[in-house]
């Protein structure tokens, strides 16, 4: 293996002090990174080092760790401190000394490595040979390359590495049929018309969701690009979306200006524009003609219309309550109740205000700032009369299901799929469904679910979080680990986006790579309970019995000293815990106690970690006790 840092030289030009500097933190970073993998390093040459392994595969896999750990270690760095690696490697005799090595195979590992991508790994086909269907990531052929003095160009190989264009956690090309509505610009006098302009954008984007044959970005993604500075050719290709409507609004009194136009993102194209110059009482036509320009200029069906105007008060007091809701927290989500209220008074039958207050009340209930009987009571009832009022409302059906969800997977499904015939490009929809879908034991159809969900919103951590958690049940370890090290490259801060690299690596037997896995939540995690919980499972994973089990002992103790019953956030995974390890004593008490308080859905039990139990009869009486608790029947 040869390795280099990109620009180094260029860098001792400019700054000789700070190059040196880097360089010391650079050889700090990967020398135990070698020894973890069993490599020897031979010796540095410049910027660089030469070193040899065992065998093929671990010289890749460190070769892998070599570049996360780097793209890692630059997330906290500023620009000017960030160090890009290349990585060689290739397979041959050598020739050795105590202090060197010398012969062909470490002369075409030098050339090779140049040939690497910044950040990135190339090694020749001799490695891929050797580990092909035994190394998680995907390696691409970069076909026959010419090195000097080298007669015969050997083919070479690349790691595709997860976070790159194509390694995402779910690869997906351009798609010229979809499409992300871009936040629309508040061109307002008013800077408090901002949520008018959100507003509309979310309108546009219920609108355009309309069009049959066109998928729509889902709103939480879209919104990141707000005043964003990225090219709209970026856009498209982070959104793997064909086509991106812009605009701008401005609100003065009763008048609204909206101007939008269609961009062809690839090319960087204009498709279409046009200018809407009127009153609120026409901003429902203005979105629906919208709708309708964009589906003739794809040449698509034209959108379902459906529902019935609202009066300009109305609408303002939604765009606003929508814009609270979505913030999420207990004082956001009582501002929202209050603004639906208050559209209610104005329009009792306003099908939106009522799903949306009816969301309102279950958020509270589930989060334990309302009584749960009183306050999911309140949300179906509510929910019920928004479909009573307008069946064609995708919201009213899903506010519908957040409510089953409770203690009807059933009925649940039934609500979640009208929704999304109404309206198939909504993400939340889809994940709710592939949770549901988890639940009834449709594990295969969840994860396809949960792809979709992905695919319509894929910035948010906790869609992402959802993805690798249904790649996990359905035991589909290579794109589990991409997906968690996609949610890493996203929130480098999460302790549960590192616990569960911890639940991989241990699960595959990778004791050192878990244990610096913990240490990272152990820095991020200030919860001494939450993290001997976690603690305790990885502990499981590796076989440590006597060591889960005293880490099990402890959390339940401390779990037992709090004011409050500890939810499943903060002690579920001892139940993991004790699966592993076989204590069946412990094991069934806890989780028929978690049961009863609902704090285990009607999937959880599907857990593979749980299998070693799977045989015991109180685990099917298990099953059976929490399927019955959510509806289903078999």
């Amino acid at each position: 293996m040869f390795t280099d840092i990109v620009g180094f030289t260029a860098l001792g030009q400019r700054d000789e002090a700070l190059s040196l500097e880097l360089l010391g933190e650079q050889r700090a970073m990967l020398r135990p990174i070698f020894e973890r993998h069993g490599g020897r390093e031979v010796k540095t040459m410049g910027d660089g080092f030469l070193v040899e392994f065992p065998n093929a595969l671990e010289a890749v896999r460190c070769a892998y760790e070599i570049q996360r750990t780097s793209r890692e270690a630059n997330f906290s760095r500023p620009s000017e401190r960030q160090v890009l690696l290349r990585v060689g490697v290739h397979l041959g005799d050598v020739v050795g000394t105590p202090d060197d090595i010398s012969g062909d195979a470490v002369n075409v590992a030098s050339r090779i490595e140049p040939l690497a991508e910044a950040g990135g790994v190339c090694i020749s086909r001799q490695v891929y040979d050797q580990v092909q269907n035994k190394f998680e990531l995907p390696m691409t052929s970069l076909g026959p390359k010419p090195l000097k003095n080298v007669s015969t160009p050997p083919e070479l190989f690349k790691v595709v590495m997860p976070w790159t264009e194509r390694g995402g956690a779910v690869p997906y090309a351009v798609d010229q049929n979809r499409i992300a509505i871009l936040p629309l610009a508040n061109f307002s006098p008013a800077a408090s018309d901002e949520y008018f302009a959100d507003g509309m954008t979310d309108e546009i984007i219920s609108a355009v969701s309309g069009i049959g044959g066109l998928s729509v970005i889902s709103r939480t993604s879209a919104m990141r690009y707000k005043q964003s500075s990225k090219s709209l050719p970026e856009i498209g290709r982070e959104l793997k979306a064909g086509k991106l409507l812009e605009g701008s609004v401005r609100k003065s009194g009763n008048r609204v200006r909206i101007t939008v136009q269609l961009i062809d993102a690839e090319r960087d194209s204009h498709l279409w524009s046009q200018s809407y110059d009127g009153s609120l009482d026409d901003v429902f036509e203005t979105q629906s003609d919208i709708a309708r320009k964009i589906a003739e200029a794809l040449k698509l069906p034209s959108p379902r219309v459906g529902g019935r105007a609202e009066s300009p008060e109305v609408h303002a007091l939604c765009l606003r309550a929508l814009a609270l809701w979505a913030k999420i927290g207990r004082e956001a989500t009582e501002q929202a109740k209050v603004l639906y209220e208050d559209a209610m008074k104005l329009d009792p039958e306003s099908a939106r205000a009522t799903a949306g207050l009816a969301d309102c009340y279950r958020d509270l209930a589930a989060a334990g700032y309302l009584d749960p009987d009183e306050g999911y009571g309140r949300a179906e009832s509510l929910a019920r009369r928004a479909i009573e009022l307008d069946g064609t409302l995708p919201e009213a059906h899903v506010a519908m299901a957040n409510v089953m969800m409770r203690d009807n997977y059933p009925g649940a499904e039934v609500e979640l799929k009208k929704a999304l015939a109404l309206n198939p490009s909504h993400a939340d929809a889809h994940e709710r469904y592939g949770y549901v879908l988890r639940g009834l034991g449709r594990l295969d159809e969840a994860l396809d679910e949960a792809k979709r969900a992905y695919e319509l919103d894929p910035l948010p951590s906790s869609r992402t979080w959802f993805l690798l958690i249904s790649y996990y049940f359905a035991d589909r370890y290579d794109e589990c680990l991409a997906a968690t090290t996609r949610l890493i490259e996203m929130e480098p801060a999460l302790s549960w986006a590192y616990f569960a690299r911890a639940v991989l690596n241990a699960t595959k037997g990778r004791r050192e790579d878990a244990y610096r896995d913990l240490r990272t939540i152990r820095r991020l995690e200030p919860d001494e309970m939450r993290y001997k919980s976690v603690q305790a499972r990885i502990e499981a994973h590796l076989g440590n019995k006597e060591e889960a089990s005293r880490l099990i002992d402890e959390t339940l103790a401390l779990a037992a000293a709090r004011d409050s019953p500890a939810t499943l956030g903060e002690i579920g995974q001892v139940s993991y815990a004790m699966a592993l390890i076989g204590d069946r004593e412990r094991f069934f008490p806890f989780v028929e106690d978690m049961i009863e308080r609902k704090v285990a859905g009607a999937g959880e039990l599907r857990d593979p970690s749980y299998r070693n139990m799977a045989a015991d009869p109180r685990f099917a009486d298990l099953l059976h006790k929490v399927r019955k608790s959510y509806g289903i029947s078999n």
